[in-house]
């Protein structure tokens, strides 16, 4: 018996020359065929799984199924095996485009799917979720999430098109997660002007979502935006009790403030998050105000104060394996043995550093191409 494939890619072959309604219609019957093939319940999980987009785990499907008592599990390896869905060899279930608007168009409307889906992929930004992410598991967790980052941005639109604040902000801050290590930083710009204007979000989102937008903003070099959502997105995190995030929201407006030559108050934020970082315990973010106050000595000529502030970051961000913090802190060590007069060893170490990236598509830390200017020539001597 011929699977569902076989008979699309037999009926696309003989239907080349056709016209484009005939070719339609003459899928559309072939879809139509298999579906009456199918279980109720079949029917059920094929409609309601057209709801992800690039593909799905399990553990999604059973989140996102509703099928009156039978198994997720049984159904989707039913669905398998007619071929109507397909397994890859990250173990991601998926259909065929064509299948997937077919069943989507089984939906009839009912939207209850779509809010299982969201609901789930929200959960991946709940508070809990996004504090293991500034954790030593963080970049594990990033690449277990990178696959999902379409269902991520999905939901979040389907969230904002519904008015669902809580879904829209959190789905936003999960996609924010996997986004801000590889791009691309205008979906983030686009869905959260969207998500920070919705009525009724909390001190605590509302703050969160500033971040992200404006960190995005910043990747856009668009620094002037990124600061007024920054400066006003501090005292809500302070009012919502987010001492730690706090601490890493000054530390953003503090390096805004250096990129923009206002170093008086650079070296008052980080001092901020200096002290909220001991205040919440928070080694890595101790870590990382003592790089930005060295990155700032460095800048003034004063490099024993930014060797001896390095030597303190360098056991605090080592411990947090993120290449990206590592990366950045490898930068800032090749500016300073450049500055020393040795440019060699410089240069060894921005190679270093370059090597940390997760890929090629990765984020750049704003202080490796600052550095890498510097050793090339292009750039003076002070300039931020």
């Amino acid at each position: 018996m011929l699977s569902v494939e076989d008979v699309l890619e037999r009926l696309s072959l003989s239907l080349l020359r056709r016209g484009t309604e005939d070719r339609h219609g003459t899928l559309q019957a072939a879809l139509e065929w298999s579906w009456e093939l199918l279980t109720d319940a079949e029917r059920a999980a094929l409609a309601q799984l057209s709801v992800f987009s690039g593909g799905f785990t399990l553990q999604a499907a059973e989140a996102a199924l509703s099928l009156d008592g039978a198994s997720a599990l049984d159904t989707v390896s039913a669905l398998v095996d007619r071929s109507m869905l397909r397994i890859d060899g990250e173990r991601r279930g998926g259909m065929l485009l064509t299948v997937q608007e077919f069943a989507a168009s089984k939906l009839g409307g009912d939207t209850s799917a779509a809010l299982r889906h969201g609901a789930h992929f929200a959960r991946w930004g709940d508070d809990d979720a996004l504090e293991r992410l500034d954790g030593p598991d963080g970049p594990g967790v990033r690449h277990r999430m990178a696959p999902d980052l379409e269902n991520l941005l999905a939901a979040c639109r389907a969230a904002l098109a519904r008015g669902e604040q809580e879904v829209a902000a959190r789905t936003l801050l999960a996609a924010w997660a996997v986004v801000q290590f590889q791009g691309p930083y205008l979906v983030i710009v686009e869905l959260g002007r969207a998500a920070a204007a919705l009525p009724g979000l909390t001190a605590s989102l509302s703050a969160r979502v500033a971040m992200a937008l404006g960190t995005a903003l910043r990747m856009q070099a668009r620094s002037g935006e990124a600061i007024a959502l920054f400066e006003a997105a501090v005292p809500a995190a302070s009012s919502a009790g987010l001492r730690r995030f706090e601490g890493s929201l000054t530390a953003s407006l503090g390096i805004l403030y250096f990129q923009t030559g206002r170093s008086e108050e650079a070296v008052a934020s980080y001092a901020a998050a200096m002290a909220l970082a001991r205040e919440t315990r928070t080694p890595t973010l101790e870590g990382y105000a003592q790089l930005l106050f060295a990155q700032i000595a460095l800048a003034d000529g004063e490099l024993p104060e930014a060797s001896a502030l390095l030597a303190l970051a360098e056991p605090l961000l080592t411990a947090a394996q993120d290449p990206v913090i590592l990366t950045e802190l490898l930068a800032t060590r090749a500016e300073l043995l450049w500055r020393s007069g040795a440019p060699d060893g410089g240069q060894a170490t921005l190679a270093r550093a370059e090597a940390l990236l997760p890929g090629e598509h990765a984020a750049r830390p704003w202080q490796l191409d600052r550095v890498a200017a510097l050793l090339d020539g292009e750039q003076e001597l002070g300039e931020p």
